[in-house]
């Protein structure tokens, strides 16, 4: 199966988490741990690393954008 992740740098996915193959919800109860997706080997990371958001631009960043999308409610 071909699925198209996208991710914040380019780079070769070298390994998958076939366990969400079976328990999906994993992704939601445990994303930094057990319900992680795929292993990216970076091909630029030096390079692309410098355009990355900090955690905090990039919540300021997705809160500005959930606003918009939902008029502010």
């Amino acid at each position: 199966v071909n699925v198209e992740l996208i991710a914040p740098v380019s780079g070769t996915i070298v390994s998958i988490n076939e366990k969400l193959e079976l328990e999906a919800e994993i992704i939601n109860q445990d994303p930094y741990g057990q319900g992680w997706l795929a292993l990216l080997e970076p091909a630029a990371w030096e390079v692309e690393r410098a355009t990355l958001m900090s955690p905090d631009a990039y919540y300021a960043h997705s809160h500005a954008q959930a606003l918009e999308e939902t008029g502010g409610k």
